[in-house]
């Protein structure tokens, strides 16, 4: 059997005395790095020529991916290694990895196997300084799987805490902590961790720590949450337990039902770059006293120049951070969406840090994403550019119809998943899903401003949130989102649940009739029963929905593509038998799914 070892670093493990043979070539090890094992996955040949020989003609990199095959088989003794003609996969009754190990380990839920397995960064110091398309991939793949190793870190530990295991808990906190040293919400858990096994004296020394960090690191302080936790192990009167999570601001008496439905909505010039739509606002002001954000932007007469380049035609929307406008780029002869970002916005961002941010997003590619053109600044405002499409969004259609089929619903979340899934292995996360930056162009599915308030917020850092900004939309938002910690793609997946919510009942599973409030409700309750809200909703959807939504992250799917899994494989509508009625197998497949 071989084995091999992709955590930490390369290594194969095989008694041949080939093995060591193969252990000098670098390109045919990385070949048995993206080469993937089982019979149910490959990898294109065209795929691994563009991935390894891109600089080569296609006869002389056929060759050279041959080659190198026949050089593995040849080195390890193993004429049935690879599986496969056109797509290659590796033979899994004679090879085994610790990635794959450790994948199928996340997937059962046997998280002590996966994090014992997870013994570093993924090929970590491994280059191929010629292969750009392979290093971009290693670094997917080890974005991948760190947040899994964190996800099934931290589900380790809210075991230990739910089993009154405090000890166990605090060592498994103290290993996540050691992954994210500046996440608000891993020092909260570690500290209350202690606590409750009685070293209050450890939590104290836990959050000098994080203070010491965070001034270092980002010239920054601690949450409000972690002061108040310090000051109450301080005082050592006989309180109560610390809590799990710190309390939510107490929200304002609810509002009429309708009056909260109309609240919950999003404000208005809350669109994406389609026509006759408004800009996204990633960036919510004044979120603590709820008061109505206020453009700064010019106002821009029609057919003005930016930037010597963009001539502006009319204007699409405008919003808290930005005004959309319908512009032709003279330089490449085309409509394109140019997104003019607000000025009070633009004096607190880091100008390079925004353009690097943007490079990052502007490297995604997938049918279901709309692009990123480029960015820049002129006359002190920032700006980016995407391509002008003709549609409407997600938002658009909620207010024309309330709510969509179920099949549809469903069919929308799963290729938003698909989009998402590819991204989050490119290291990004969108941080802001909702109906108005889905677009739907001919029932094409796109999503919009992605990474947008990733840049925004990277590049604005505490000078933004003190001048009054929240990233991301309150309504659509996730606990750790809403609590200011850092977020991961398990942020995304409670977004997009929120929205299939939306889409199968009419209205988000939180609302509130302020800002305040719509954060808050999450921390109150779980949301409304779906099956109650819509007729016909079958109970595997909806155990689906919830687990999406679940406060606590690790709760969550492990991945978005996981999420999309369970969607896909089960009953839509009640009644239906759980291995799938026929039409539903056939409306599956008229989507290629």
């Amino acid at each position: 059997m071989l084995k091999l070892r992709f955590f930490g670093g390369l290594a194969v493990d095989q008694s041949s005395a080939g093995a060591k043979d193969a252990m000098r070539g670098a390109r045919r090890l990385a070949l048995l790095a993206v080469i993937p094992i089982g019979r149910q996955r490959s990898v294109s040949r065209d795929k691994l020529l563009a991935m390894f020989w891109p600089e080569s003609d296609a006869e002389h990199a056929r060759g050279a991916l041959s080659q190198a095959l026949y050089t593995l088989r040849q080195d390890l003794e193993m004429d049935d290694l690879f599986l496969g003609t056109t797509a290659l996969s590796l033979n899994p009754d004679v090879v085994e990895s610790d990635v794959d190990a450790f994948d199928r380990a996340v997937d059962s839920g046997t998280w002590s196997d996966a994090v014992g397995l997870y013994a570093g960064p993924f090929l970590d110091g491994f280059h191929l300084s010629d292969a750009p398309e392979f290093e971009h991939w290693v670094d997917g793949e080890r974005a991948r799987l760190e947040q899994l190793h964190r996800s099934a870190l931290e589900s380790l530990a809210e075991e230990a805490t739910t089993a009154g295991r405090h000890r166990d808990a605090v060592g498994w906190w103290r290993r996540l902590a050691a992954t994210d040293p500046l996440s608000t919400h891993v020092t909260l858990r570690l500290m209350e961790a202690l606590a409750r096994a009685g070293d209050r004296a450890g939590a104290l020394q836990v959050a000098r720590a994080h203070e010491t960090l965070l001034h270092e690191e980002l010239e920054a302080t601690p949450s409000a949450a972690v002061r108040d936790l310090a000051e109450r192990l301080r005082s050592r009167v006989g309180e109560a337990p610390p809590q799990a999570r710190p309390a939510p601001p107490p929200p304002p008496a609810p509002a009429p039902p309708a009056e909260r439905a109309k609240a919950a909505a999003e404000p208005e010039g809350a669109r994406g770059a389609v026509k006759g739509a408004t800009q996204s606002g990633a960036l919510q002001q004044g979120a603590a006293s709820g008061a109505a954000p206020q453009p700064t932007l010019p106002a821009w007469e029609q057919e003005s120049l930016v930037a010597n380049r963009f001539l502006i035609k009319r204007e699409l929307g405008r919003g808290a951070i930005a005004s959309v406008f319908l512009a032709r780029d003279q330089r490449h002869d085309r409509l394109v969406a140019l997104k003019l970002v607000a000025r009070n916005i633009s004096d607190v961002v880091s100008t390079a840090r925004f353009q690097r941010e943007i490079a990052i997003v502007a490297r995604l590619q997938h049918p279901h994403i709309v692009p990123l053109y480029e960015s820049d600044e002129t006359e002190g405002s920032l700006y980016y550019v995407m391509p002008y499409i003709e549609g409407s969004t997600l938002r658009d259609r909620l207010e024309r119809e309330q709510r969509l089929e179920i099949e549809e619903s469903v069919r929308i979340a799963f290729e938003i998943a698909g989009a998402l899934a590819y991204a989050h292995g490119q290291g990004v996360v969108h941080r802001d899903i909702k109906p108005a930056n889905i677009l739907l162009a001919d029932e094409h599915v796109m999503i919009s401003d992605f990474g947008i308030a990733r840049a925004l917020s990277e590049a604005g850092g505490r000078r933004l949130t003190d001048s009054g900004f929240t990233v991301g939309t309150p309504v659509y938002m996730s606990p750790e989102q809403a609590c200011g910690d850092p977020v991961d793609a398990r942020s995304d997946q409670f977004s997009l649940a929120c929205v299939l919510f939306e889409m199968l009942t009419g209205r988000p599973p939180f609302m509130g009739e302020n800002t305040r409030a719509a954060m808050a409700d999450r921390f109150l309750g779980p949301p409304p029963s779906l099956a109650q809200l819509r007729d016909g909703v079958s109970a595997e959807l909806q155990g689906v929905v919830e687990r999406a939504l679940a406060i606590a992250p690790a709760e969550r799917y492990p991945t978005v593509a996981a999420f999309a899994g369970a969607l896909r494989s089960g009953p839509l509508r009640s009644g239906a038998r759980s291995s799938e009625s026929s039409e539903e197998k056939r409306w599956w497949r008229s989507f290629g799914i």
